[in-house]
């Protein structure tokens, strides 16, 4: 009997050395040469202007450049519609069709036993309708984990999958999931991660500052009651960190350096992992917090721009 594997979408924009390496790990990966592979390419800003044409030019070019999976179909955009919005259509479009997913951006490298786990999950929970989200990544860490366990905030960047039974409550109704949780008891159960990090990620959305899928994605498995599967030992390392991404400054943090080839997927208890609890808000709130790395890096970025755009205009002057 054929196995029925779930298909894989990317999601790529305008760094085609990271598109390069993320589809040239997922080759690599056992089952990729039986899988499905969706990759949606978004399209330029017109403010960028040439430069940034040229990137998405070249991005189009590494994915038609080699065969990544059994089979491989591209949807390229005229136009730009951001990563928010390119998500939600792409999964969108693929979970209906195909009833689950395994969702990578160009920036996450897997290890060869990424999709093995991804589908083994994916099945294994498959009518299990706590469990609404797959992750491949864990944070680093130092403690003993269980080869799985769950928590309930999925991580977005590291690669992931979801079934149609709980993409279908997706909603982005900002006002709507900001209502639901307009509470000091429901912004303190938003706040997982300790501080009002994930609160002030939703607010800048209500208010357009921000357009992110993943803050809404959070708020629903909340309201649901959902959980998210994480491997104790990360499948995945992202390497977008690293000032190419336009709202990605510099940082080292969720760096994994050495990945798992196998994580067995078995039955356990759904309910959150306490270690895991703490674990990720020591991550986000010890002394070298996400806040503080973030807005460090920021302000050295703001002040290489300011120095760049000086010695612009000083020469343009000359």
């Amino acid at each position: 009997m054929v196995r029925d594997l779930s298909p894989i979408v990317v999601f790529v924009y305008n760094r085609p050395s990271h598109t390069l390496q993320t589809l040239t790990a997922l080759s690599k990966n056992r089952m990729a040469d039986e899988s499905l592979l969706y990759i949606y390419s978004d399209g330029p800003r017109p403010e960028k202007g040439i430069e940034e044409e040229k990137k998405i030019a070249q991005v189009r070019k590494v994915i038609r450049s080699e065969k990544w999976s059994k089979k491989v179909i591209i949807r390229e955009s005229p136009y730009n519609k951001g990563l928010a919005e390119s998500i939600e259509g792409g999964v969108t479009e693929v979970v209906k069709k195909h009833k689950k997913i395994i969702v990578l951006e160009d920036d996450v490298i897997t290890s060869p036993g990424f999709l093995e786990y991804m589908n083994d999950a994916l099945d294994f929970y498959e009518n299990e309708k706590r469990v609404m989200h797959i992750s491949g990544y864990m944070y680093p860490h130092t403690v003993k984990l269980p080869e799985s366990l769950f928590f309930n905030v999925p991580y977005p960047g590291g690669g992931w999958g979801t079934w149609e039974r709980a993409w279908s409550y997706y909603t982005n109704d900002t006002e709507y999931i900001y209502n639901r949780f307009n509470t000091a008891r429901g912004w303190h159960r938003f706040n997982k991660f300790g501080g009002d990090f994930l609160q002030r990620q939703l607010v800048r959305n209500l208010t357009g500052e921000l357009r992110s899928w993943f803050i809404k994605w959070h708020g629903i498995l909340l309201m649901e009651n959902g959980y998210t599967l994480y491997p104790g030992i990360s499948l995945t390392n992202n390497i977008g960190f690293d000032d190419s991404g336009s709202n990605c400054p510099h940082v080292d943090k969720f760096t994994v350096t050495n990945l798992a080839d196998h994580i067995s997927v078995r039955k356990i208890a759904v309910k959150e992992n306490r270690v895991v609890r703490k674990m990720v808000k020591r991550f986000y709130q010890g002394p070298l917090s996400l806040k503080k790395m973030v807005y460090s890096e920021l302000t050295r970025f703001i002040l290489k721009e300011k120095i760049q755009k000086f010695k612009r205009d000083f020469f343009k002057n000359e």
